[in-house]
């Protein structure tokens, strides 16, 4: 297994490390995806490793609470949805390494299994923060224009963190 890709998110967070995943075994990599089991059909419909790492019933009720979507109950999301996953995380990514494999650890989420398990067993990895600002069809508009500018944003680059992924 050459890459690894994890998102614990909603569809627009699994749903391009999914189609990522899907084209780099295309071209001839071995890609797998860690999520929540609600993405395992979309995940084998397109011939992708899956590994569950959350509940379809924890994804719904999640993302199916008003709370989740508030400013003030944020905390709330991570404490019942993201912070379960951690161990499971790290435990599935352990086990691809006991198995021989090192592979590229491709994460969104900074408080991840992903990232302790990377840092833990010495695999190169690539935090992906998705942004909507970074896709080319963004409606621009005088004020956006110029704050990209000023900060030098482009929809061409890449907004990664801070960090950049091994290339």
């Amino acid at each position: 297994m050459n890459y690894l890709f994890y998102s614990l998110g909603t569809t627009g967070d699994a749903l391009p490390f999914i189609k990522l995943a899907a084209s780099l075994n295309t071209s001839g990599a071995n890609a797998a995806f860690i999520g929540n089991e609600k993405f395992a059909p979309l995940s084998g419909s397109m011939g992708i490793d899956f590994f569950s790492v959350s509940s379809k019933a924890a994804y719904e009720s999640t993302y199916n609470n008003p709370l989740t979507w508030s400013r003030n109950h944020a905390q709330n999301h991570y404490n019942e949805f993201h912070f379960p996953a951690i161990k499971p995380t790290f435990k599935a990514i352990q086990k691809v390494v006991a198995q021989g494999h090192r592979p590229l650890i491709i994460y969104q989420d900074a408080l991840s299994g992903a990232r302790m398990a990377a840092e833990e067993l010495g695999l190169k990895s690539c935090q992906v923060v998705l942004a909507p600002q970074g896709i080319g069809s963004i409606k621009w508009t005088p004020k956006s224009r110029q704050i990209f500018t000023q900060f030098k944003i482009y929809p061409s680059h890449s907004i990664a963190a801070g960090r950049r992924c091994p290339g």
